[in-house]
Protein backbone atom coordinates (compact mmCIF):
# COMPACT_ATOMS: atom_id res chain seq x y z
CA UNK A 1 0.00 0.00 0.00
CA UNK A 2 2.86 2.16 0.65
CA UNK A 3 4.64 1.23 -2.63
CA UNK A 4 2.15 2.62 -4.62
CA UNK A 5 1.49 5.98 -2.22
CA UNK A 6 4.86 6.96 -2.67
CA UNK A 7 4.43 5.65 -6.46
CA UNK A 8 1.60 7.92 -6.82
CA UNK A 9 3.00 10.88 -5.46
CA UNK A 10 6.20 10.69 -7.40
CA UNK A 11 4.13 10.38 -11.18
CA UNK A 12 2.84 13.59 -9.90
CA UNK A 13 5.91 15.62 -8.91
CA UNK A 14 6.34 17.98 -9.82
CA UNK A 15 3.19 19.34 -9.99
CA UNK A 16 1.74 20.76 -13.19
CA UNK A 17 -1.60 21.89 -14.05
CA UNK A 18 -2.60 22.34 -18.16
CA UNK A 19 -0.62 25.39 -19.53
CA UNK A 20 -2.72 28.39 -19.05
CA UNK A 21 -1.72 30.23 -22.17
CA UNK A 22 -3.29 26.75 -23.61
CA UNK A 23 -6.72 26.98 -21.63
CA UNK A 24 -6.90 30.61 -22.77
CA UNK A 25 -6.66 29.13 -26.90
CA UNK A 26 -9.16 26.21 -25.91
CA UNK A 27 -11.52 28.15 -24.19
CA UNK A 28 -11.41 31.27 -26.55
CA UNK A 29 -14.65 31.86 -29.27
CA UNK A 30 -15.15 34.41 -31.48
CA UNK A 31 -11.23 34.04 -32.80
CA UNK A 32 -9.83 36.41 -35.26
CA UNK A 33 -6.51 37.91 -36.14
CA UNK A 34 -6.11 40.00 -32.66
CA UNK A 35 -6.70 36.58 -30.82
CA UNK A 36 -4.46 34.82 -32.87
CA UNK A 37 -1.88 37.78 -32.35
CA UNK A 38 -2.35 37.68 -28.95
CA UNK A 39 -1.77 33.88 -28.43
CA UNK A 40 1.13 33.59 -31.02
CA UNK A 41 2.82 36.86 -28.68
CA UNK A 42 2.07 34.81 -25.52
CA UNK A 43 3.93 31.68 -26.79
CA UNK A 44 7.08 33.86 -27.78
CA UNK A 45 7.16 35.21 -23.94
CA UNK A 46 6.34 32.06 -22.64
CA UNK A 47 10.38 30.83 -24.47
CA UNK A 48 11.99 33.33 -22.99
CA UNK A 49 10.25 32.87 -19.30
CA UNK A 50 8.40 29.67 -18.94
CA UNK A 51 7.77 30.13 -15.37
CA UNK A 52 5.54 33.22 -15.62
CA UNK A 53 2.37 31.77 -17.79
CA UNK A 54 0.39 34.59 -16.30
CA UNK A 55 2.44 37.46 -16.64
CA UNK A 56 3.45 36.45 -20.38
CA UNK A 57 0.04 35.96 -21.19
CA UNK A 58 -1.10 39.65 -19.59
CA UNK A 59 1.80 41.25 -21.07
CA UNK A 60 0.71 39.80 -24.32
CA UNK A 61 -3.07 41.09 -24.37
CA UNK A 62 -1.67 44.54 -23.34
CA UNK A 63 -4.51 46.66 -24.18
CA UNK A 64 -6.79 44.60 -26.38
CA UNK A 65 -10.20 43.99 -25.38
CA UNK A 66 -10.34 40.18 -24.75
CA UNK A 67 -14.36 39.84 -23.10
CA UNK A 68 -15.53 39.10 -26.46
CA UNK A 69 -13.35 36.21 -26.54
CA UNK A 70 -14.67 34.80 -23.07
CA UNK A 71 -18.66 36.23 -22.49
CA UNK A 72 -19.21 33.34 -20.54
CA UNK A 73 -17.90 34.36 -17.91
CA UNK A 74 -19.60 38.12 -17.58
CA UNK A 75 -16.88 40.47 -17.00
CA UNK A 76 -17.96 43.25 -18.96
CA UNK A 77 -19.29 44.95 -15.67
CA UNK A 78 -16.38 43.75 -13.90
CA UNK A 79 -13.46 46.56 -12.70
CA UNK A 80 -10.55 44.88 -14.03
CA UNK A 81 -12.22 42.51 -16.81
CA UNK A 82 -9.18 41.18 -18.56
CA UNK A 83 -8.04 40.05 -14.95
CA UNK A 84 -10.99 38.83 -13.99
CA UNK A 85 -11.17 36.46 -17.23
CA UNK A 86 -7.09 35.17 -16.83
CA UNK A 87 -8.09 34.60 -13.03
CA UNK A 88 -10.65 31.80 -14.22
CA UNK A 89 -8.98 30.69 -17.17
CA UNK A 90 -5.81 29.89 -14.18
CA UNK A 91 -8.77 28.48 -11.81
CA UNK A 92 -9.51 26.46 -14.81
CA UNK A 93 -6.00 24.96 -15.11
CA UNK A 94 -5.22 24.21 -11.68
CA UNK A 95 -8.72 22.38 -11.29
CA UNK A 96 -7.74 20.36 -14.49
CA UNK A 97 -4.59 19.49 -12.49
CA UNK A 98 -6.60 18.27 -9.50
CA UNK A 99 -8.84 16.15 -12.02
CA UNK A 100 -5.64 14.52 -13.43
CA UNK A 101 -4.27 14.10 -9.88
CA UNK A 102 -7.42 12.56 -8.66
CA UNK A 103 -7.70 10.20 -11.64
CA UNK A 104 -3.52 9.43 -11.22
CA UNK A 105 -4.14 8.39 -7.41
CA UNK A 106 -7.15 6.38 -8.35
CA UNK A 107 -5.66 4.49 -11.34
CA UNK A 108 -3.65 1.97 -9.03
CA UNK A 109 -6.83 0.95 -6.51
CA UNK A 110 -9.75 0.11 -9.99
Amino acid sequence: MALVLVWSLYELYPPKGRDLIMVFRDRAINRDATLKGIIDQALNFQKEMPEKPYDNLKQAIGTNDIVRYFPFYDARNEAHPTAHILNRLQREAADAFIWVWICKVARPFS
